[in-house]
């Protein structure tokens, strides 16, 4: 049986590994001159258990260079997990070409450096001893290796690693074309791509793949259904012809390099971008009112920083020349982002912003040991002590976008998780958009706090949910929290009072080093948000730990004590508080068909019309919504001054994930909202702003008497 190690000995064995690399290259500073040393990889399938290693923050429990069988006839595939790679990491497949030894190959290409300077992974999909086989030929081998990826497990049963759960693919030379046939299979899992002087992978295959359309049904494992006739009724209710989106519709930017120009793959990959017929230069863009699901939101941000804008985020690249080394290939392949693997109608392509680096000197800053510890008093004058790991920042601008921020990456400690007498770190991420000062000044910039999903780390989420987009167009700071362990390879939340108790730190830390040095922040508008547990946490603190935020908006799980690991009491305050939650058409079972028949639901809706003072028959209550913006279905409960305190959206043709656009939805309600609190930190007055506090108008929000 074999366990994982520590993260002081691992440290200390990378290090001995880093001299002996060292001590074997030549003088040449170029990695194809190097002597390379081949380190042994070890089998995945020989580990029966794991052990969490607490000392670190949200990090792969292991870390090297890894093998595993695929299939019955000798194959297999390897792995490199750099040392710092974090839980849910992003992953580069590589398909390496025939007659190189993987390791070697990867190291000359510079992937490993790339893996290491990033936090990052690698899948080496390898041929067989007679070299690449055909597309077809190569089917079963690409999909069982890809399975491994996706499933995280080994053939124990045991999940070993950890993924973003949608992938960047490079395929080299005869490598290249079984590698996007799996693409054009399944390209809502493919963030982007690029195949380096290779065959493609046919016209007669890529056709028939294409033709394969997604229906109405995610493949998440909690499937409500939405039959044919319904799917195809809600698109066109929402504007469209009904029709079902084929796989070769579904944009994914790509790199073609040292292809022949008349390759159908070019013109097959062009067709899934809906470029344009004109190149700007070796690059054909995306039309910006392309229909493509995948790319509408990021394309509609394009347009709102520029109405007369052209292009759209996806791209095919043709380069002449296939000499292209791991970081070229990169800045290419690293601009882009998606998620959702489940529905390509929640999948979503966007632009992300770089700070891989900055997770990384932030882990190993925490390795020093070297921490800071303060101490905070809550409402109730109770007090806790936490200490701080790490913080390490750095200026930031996603591709092609005209905003820029600084991301913040930090380590904190706060709860005792495994009862051993040492606090355990978790990680965060602090977005201050440059926006911030611009728009608010000395008045301010509002804040949210953001608690992602189950499994979700923090750079998921920043990643995904695209608040960072939201921050820079308002000019909010946006703080992502990271969770615990709960297994190895996953993540989750502790009891909401230590959540509580997470978000008193993290607010400690805004007051004390953010405002302090990088942008003035308001306090009084201080919100939460979440999304599936982290909304379930939020929605709980909301009823528990009123004066904690002025007002919440979460997507998919409501508030209540049915989670077992979660479950403690938590009397509710009673106390007003504005909320609201998403739920998707295709969520989970337990959540749909809507508010009013899903058991689940009744009770965080009735706890909150108590707590703002409504007076609300939620029996008789006729379930049509006030305010239909296309997509979303809302529903909103007002006061006697006519402002909406409770809401609630059914968003059509989504399943459990939330998507971005309900993100600005979030904002544009959070934003009407602050608070009043005295010296102890306990509310004395919530106010409304119809303007979102950009002009002198707010007023005090006064709580209706309602009858017994």
């Amino acid at each position: 049986m074999k366990k994982s190690i520590s993260r002081f000995t691992k440290w200390t064995l990378m290090l001995s590994m880093t001299a002996l690399l060292l001590s074997a290259c030549s003088s040449s500073d170029n990695d194809s001159d190097h002597t390379v040393v081949i380190p042994e990889s070890t089998d995945f399938n020989s580990y029966t258990t794991l052990e969490i290693d607490y000392t670190q923050a949200a990090q792969m429990p292991l870390t090297g260079y890894f093998t595993k069988d695929v299939g019955t006839d000798g194959r297999a595939l390897k792995a490199y997990i750099s040392e710092d790679a974090p839980l849910r990491s992003k992953w580069v497949v590589v398909a390496v070409p025939d007659d190189v030894e993987t390791y070697t190959f990867l190291y000359k290409q510079g992937w490993i450096k790339l893996a290491d300077q990033r936090g990052e992974c690698i899948l080496a999909l390898e041929p067989s001893e007679n070299g690449w086989g055909s597309v077809e030929e190569e089917e079963e081998y690409i999909a069982e290796a890809m399975s491994f990826l996706t499933s995280t497990s080994n053939d124990e049963g045991l999940s070993v690693i950890s993924t973003y759960s949608t992938f960047y693919f490079v395929g080299y030379q005869a490598g290249a074309a079984p590698l996007e046939g799996w693409a054009a299979q399944n390209p809502i899992f493919v963030i982007s791509q690029a195949y380096i002087d290779g065959p493609g992978a046919g016209q007669d295959y890529l056709d028939t793949i294409g033709a394969q359309e997604y229906d109405g049904h995610n493949t998440g494992g909690y499937d409500p259904g939405l039959e044919d006739d319904e799917f195809i009724a809600t698109m066109q209710s929402l504007g469209y012809d009904g029709s079902f989106t084929p796989k070769s519709k579904v944009p994914v930017p790509t790199l073609f390099a040292g292809y022949p120009a008349d390759d159908y793959s070019i013109s097959y990959w062009k067709t899934a971008n809906d470029v344009l017929d004109d190149p700007d230069g070796d690059t054909y863009k995306q039309y910006v009112h392309s229909a493509a699901w995948q790319t509408q939101f990021a394309n509609d941000c394009i347009l709102n920083d520029n109405p007369l804008a052209l292009y759209g985020i996806s791209q095919v690249k043709v380069s002449t020349s296939s000499n292209q080394n791991a970081d070229q290939i990169y800045n290419f392949l690293g601009n882009y982002i998606r998620y959702t693997n489940t529905y390509a109608y929640s999948n979503n392509l966007e632009y992300r912003h770089d700070y891989a680096d900055t997770m990384v000197a932030a882990q190993q800053e925490a390795l020093t040991g070297v921490k800071e510890t303060r101490t905070v008093t809550k409402v109730d004058l109770s007090s806790f002590d936490y200490e701080i790991y790490a913080q390490q920042g750095k200026h930031v601008r996603a591709y092609n976008d005209p905003d820029s921020g600084t991301v913040i990456y930090g380590i904190l400690a706060v709860d005792d998780s495994n009862e051993d007498g040492t606090l355990d770190p978790r990680d965060y991420i602090i977005y201050i958009p440059d926006s911030a000062e611009e728009i608010w000044g000395d008045q301010g910039a509002p804040v949210v706090i953001v608690h992602p999903g189950m499994t979700q780390s923090a750079s998921v989420f920043m990643d995904c949910a695209m608040w960072w987009q939201v921050a820079d167009d308002e000019g909010v700071v946006v703080v992502i929290v990271g969770q615990g362990y709960r297994f190895p390879t996953s993540l989750a939340y502790p009891v909401v009072s230590k959540s509580a108790d997470f978000d008193y730190a993290l607010k400690d830390i805004l007051k004390t080093d953010i405002s302090t040095n990088y942008v003035p922040l308001d306090f009084s508008r201080f919100y939460g948000a979440g999304h599936s547990l982290g909304s379930y946490t939020t929605q709980n603190l909301a009823l528990s730990d009123t004066d904690l935020f002025a007002a919440v908006a979460t997507t998919s799980l409501p508030s209540g004590n049915y989670i077992d690991w979660l479950d403690e009491t938590r009397p509710d305050t009673e106390e007003l508080i504005p909320a609201y939650l998403f739920v998707g058409q295709s969520d989970l079972a337990f959540e749909i068909p809507d508010l009013w028949t899903a058991a689940l639901l009744k009770p965080w809706a009735d706890k909150l019309f108590t707590a703002n003072g409504l007076d609300v028959d939620y029996d008789t209550m006729p379930p049509d919504y006030t305010n239909d913006r296309g997509r979303f279905q809302q529903y909103m409960w007002v006061n006697s001054q006519n402002i909406a305190l409770v809401r609630y959206t059914r968003t059509l043709m989504r399943e459990h994930n939330c998507i971005p656009e309900e993100t600005v939805l979030a904002y544009e309600f959070l934003q009407n909202f602050s608070f009043d609190q005295d010296e102890t930190g306990d509310v004395t007055a919530r106010y409304y702003s119809n303007s979102g506090f950009y002009l002198d108008d707010a007023y005090e929000i006064i709580k209706d008497e309602v009858a017994p």
